[in-house]
């Protein structure tokens, strides 16, 4: 029987990571509202799926 396996999520460093800026760019670039929300929160943590961070940067990210 296989499990079945929900969305991944991002931190936000690992996030930061796949769009190959640094953490504190991406914490700019979320304030700024140039980045998507977040999907999820754990706690104070949020929480990005990965497929929202990639479906971003294959519009161009903050180029649109």
């Amino acid at each position: 029987m296989s499990e079945a396996t929900g969305p991944e999520y991002l931190t936000r460093a690992e996030a930061a990571a796949v769009c190959r800026v640094p953490l504190p760019t991406f914490d700019k670039l979320r304030r700024d509202g140039l980045v998507p929300p977040h999907d999820a929160e754990v706690g104070k943590h949020k929480l990005w799926r990965a497929e929202t961070i990639e479906e971003f940067l294959s519009v161009g990210g903050t180029r649109r």
